[in-house]
């Protein structure tokens, strides 16, 4: 087996990871192809909170027994993982061999004797990931192999390797969601919750709902504003009537997913008053999608103010999508809003460069448009008040 990277079934992966995060029932299957890849025998998903006890679960690739009997000792597991990986950071992937290493007790003296399939085979840990490690909530995932049997390949280690952080933020993820889902919270308030500038259009292209952070955005930025139609009105002329035209396209072909390919859907606004024009992201709705106050939205908008300066970890993307250093610090200017010539100026670098390693950005995250990178970072960041300079990031040295 040749040594693993970061190809299209890793990336289709990834995706059913992330899917997961949103369903909890989607794990045993990935957790069974990730078996059937790395010719593991089993693998095991926990999940404990110690105060929401609704939204724990463990979940195993092909042992549904082994659920059940987990699941009646959940809170004696968390607490033995807890002990097993305490002061470990949440990603790192033990061998079997280096658990006994670093703690000086086996797995199984923590979690008991091997996993009984029948009376002929049982199973043991070779690989322990911990996800998430707190006093309350604990998450870690471990693959098996049939006593006797051989250990886990190096390339299976480095493929689960690639996979970790993409684990990790998976369970957050989880954490996340499943928070807002046992406090029934609307789709609405998760929004909110999220900081997304979003606004909701319906057929009409009349605005139906307008996020708490969308507001803040257009009050700081006059290039764009809601009319007292409830409808977008552009500060520039020409800029209305190319809004205008995009919108009404976007209502007779935007249900079409190739339309979303395409730099058309980012469109940018300016003002007199500002250095840098508001970015508008277009996504089309399902027809069927959630219906606010009687309306049913079509077309979701997502605002992206440069001057609302937000921030992602250049770690996280290093590890979740293997950006070098440099790529990171791009990702980070794209996110500020800033336009390909900016930030070839800003970085005193050409055009052709900048191309080029947005395009490599764009094929390690398997997005098709710098409008479509430009979303992914949004929903990925958060708000920083006192963000880098933008002169600190084209001045930082990179490899």
């Amino acid at each position: 087996m040749e040594s693993y990277k970061l190809g299209d079934y890793e990336h289709r992966m990834i995706a059913a990871i992330y899917d997961a995060a949103l369903n909890s029932t989607k794990w045993r299957a990935v957790l069974a192809d990730i078996c059937q890849h790395i010719d593991a025998d089993e693998a095991s998903l926990l999940f404990f909170d110690g105060q929401h006890m609704q939204r724990n679960f463990v979940i195993t690739a092909f042992n549904l027994d082994n659920d059940k009997f987990v699941a009646e000792h959940l809170k004696d597991e968390a607490e033995k993982i807890k002990l097993l990986f305490k002061g470990s950071p949440s990603g790192k992937v033990f061998t079997a061999n280096e658990i006994a290493a670093n703690t000086g007790i086996s797995y199984e003296d923590y979690v008991g004797e091997p996993t009984k399939i029948n009376e002929r085979k049982e199973l043991q840990v070779r690989v322990g990931i911990p996800l998430l490690l707190g006093e309350i909530i604990c998450a870690a995932m471990g693959f098996h192999c049939f006593h006797n049997s051989a250990a886990l390949s190096k390339n299976a280690i480095e493929f689960i390797e690639l996979l970790s952080p993409h684990l990790v933020r998976a369970m957050q993820i989880h954490n996340h969601i499943s928070v807002l889902i046992a406090e029934n919270n609307s789709l609405l308030e998760s929004i909110e919750r999220a900081n997304l500038a979003v606004l909701f259009l319906d057929t009409n292209l009349r605005i139906t709902y307008t996020s708490k952070e969308a507001q803040k955005t257009l009050a700081n930025h006059p290039a764009l504003k809601i009319n007292s139609h409830q409808r977008l009105q552009a500060f520039i002329h020409q800029e209305q009537l190319n809004l205008e035209t995009l919108l009404t396209e976007f209502l007779r072909h935007g249900f079409q997913a190739n339309l979303l390919a395409t730099d058309g859907i980012s469109l940018p606004l300016q003002h007199p008053d500002k250095t840098h024009p508001l970015k508008l992201c277009f996504i089309p709705l399902n027809k069927a999608g959630v219906i606010l106050n009687n309306d049913v939205p079509c077309l979701a908008i997502f605002l992206t103010d440069p001057e609302r300066k937000r921030f992602i970890s250049p770690v996280y993307l290093q590890q979740a999508y293997k950006l070098t250093v440099t790529e990171a610090q791009l990702a980070q200017l794209i996110l500020q809003g800033l336009t390909i010539a900016d930030i070839s100026a800003l970085r005193r670098t050409s055009l052709e460069t900048i191309r080029w390693q947005i395009k490599q950005i764009m094929q390690k995250t398997q997005t098709h448009s710098q409008a479509e990178l430009t979303r992914l970072l949004m929903l990925l960041s958060n708000d920083f008040n006192n963000s880098m300079p933008l002169n600190d990031l084209a001045d930082t040295s990179f490899q």
